[in-house]
Order: C-alpha cells, then sequence, then structure tokens
C-alpha cells in the first residue's frame, strides 16, 4: 500500500474510524438496550458482555479521536502515546475478563490501577507542559504580561 491509499497514515481517515467505530458501539448499545426493555426474554448474558465490550470500545475510540489532535512537539508526543497505550491495555484487559474471565480478580485490579495511574500522571505531565509553553509563547509573544 502507498502512502496515499492507506486511511491509517492520515489524520482524517483514522478520526474518521474512530468517529464511527464511537457512533456504531453507541447503536449496538442502544439496539440491546431496546431489545432488553421491549423482549427481555430475548435476550441473555451474552447480551450483557456485549454491551460491556461496546461501552469500553466506544471509550476508547472516543479517547484515540481526541488523542488525534496532539501537537507535535515530541515530548507531548510521548506522553500521548503513553496515554493512549495504557488505555488501550485497560481495554484489552477489560474485554479479555469480560469475555473469557482468564485474571484473577486481584491481579486484574493491580494491572488496570497501574496503568490507570501511569496514564493519568503522563496525562497530568502532558497539560501542566503545554500549558507552561502556551503562556511562555503568549508572553513572548507580548499576549501576557
Amino acid at each position: 500500500m502507498n502512502k496515499k491509499t492507506c486511511i491509517f497514515r492520515n489524520k482524517d481517515g483514522r478520526r474518521k474510524i474512530y468517529a464511527y467505530t464511537f457512533l456504531s458501539t453507541i447503536l449496538i448499545i442502544t439496539g440491546i438496550g431496546l431489545t432488553s426493555i421491549w423482549a427481555p426474554d430475548l435476550l441473555d448474558m451474552t447480551a450483557n458482555k456485549v454491551i460491556g465490550s461496546s461501552i469500553i470500545l466506544a471509550a476508547l475510540s472516543a479517547l484515540l479521536y481526541t488523542l488525534s489532535f496532539k501537537d507535535d512537539d515530541k515530548t507531548g508526543t510521548a506522553l500521548v502515546y503513553i496515554v493512549a497505550g495504557a488505555c488501550a491495555l485497560i481495554s484489552s484487559f477489560l474485554l479479555i475478563e469480560i469475555w473469557f474471565d482468564v485474571f484473577d480478580r486481584l491481579v486484574l485490579s493491580k494491572l488496570t490501577n497501574t496503568l490507570l495511574i501511569i496514564a493519568i500522571v503522563a496525562g497530568i505531565i502532558a497539560a501542566v507542559k503545554h500549558d507552561f509553553f502556551e503562556n511562555k509563547k503568549l508572553k513572548d509573544e507580548n499576549y501576557l504580561d
């Protein structure tokens, strides 16, 4: 595939995929929710697993859509990748747990909490760094005193 035809290589193509993934998971959740309201005998435990999986995928795609608006700063980009990677791993662990019940509850909570703390710290560092350099840039351009 050349660079112009690959949808993942350009930012707009990735944003479209994230947006469509988010919208489709919302439609799945809505469809299953309406089915459970109007015909509760049709659904079983699998429907709950599908709803849980859809919620996780919707949250992850919304996060990735938001993160696709990152700056060109290398440190900021690395921090954004750390946040995205941690969130992707948490999503993967939760999906595996929902469908296959692989992890012990204590191990799963330790893994997800550790990754969540890493993502939060990286996100805070990225936000503070971005805010600091934005203020410095505005001061350099004489917009702030």
